[in-house]
């Protein structure tokens, strides 16, 4: 279960920042019986906020097509959007820091906020849509696995 939410995460994490590269992973296992000290490291090209403009939902297809979601990553994506900072508040005052200015230009944090709610929205579609097979929803937003 764990390694799944992992994915998960992935897929959010890819979709906010608009990364259709990600093509494999590996997993690292600890030499003993119990898989929970197993984890995902992720192989990437850097290939992030392409288009600003445009969302590629498939990006999203782990999560849509498996319905799982980590009670904290929900939450945390709630405070992004309902909190009293969004997303892409926190990541212009993020840059602000930075050596580099202007490294993403400010129709790339908009996309930030946006996906957000994309996200929101594909994880109240789960929700709505397994409600109504009566599927209850602690199955779909897991506590725990950290």
């Amino acid at each position: 279960m764990r390694r799944m939410l992992d994915l998960m995460d992935l897929s959010v994490f890819d979709y906010l920042i608009s990364n259709m590269d990600r093509h494999h992973y590996e997993i690292f296992e600890v030499d003993n019986s119990d898989n929970d000290d197993s984890f995902t490291i992720t192989l990437d090209n850097g290939r992030g906020f392409g288009t600003p403009r445009k969302d590629e939902e498939s990006i999203l297809a782990p999560l849509y097509h498996c319905c799982l979601i980590r009670l904290s990553t929900l939450l945390t994506l709630f405070q992004f959007h309902d909190g009293p900072q969004h997303l892409s508040d926190a990541m212009r005052k993020s840059l602000s820091h930075d050596v580099l200015p202007g490294v993403l230009h400010e129709g790339h944090l908009k996309a930030l906020d946006r996906r957000l709610r994309r996200i929101l929205v594909t994880v109240y579609n789960c929700i709505e849509t397994d409600s109504t097979r009566s599927e209850p929803i602690e199955e779909k937003i897991i506590d725990g696995y950290e």
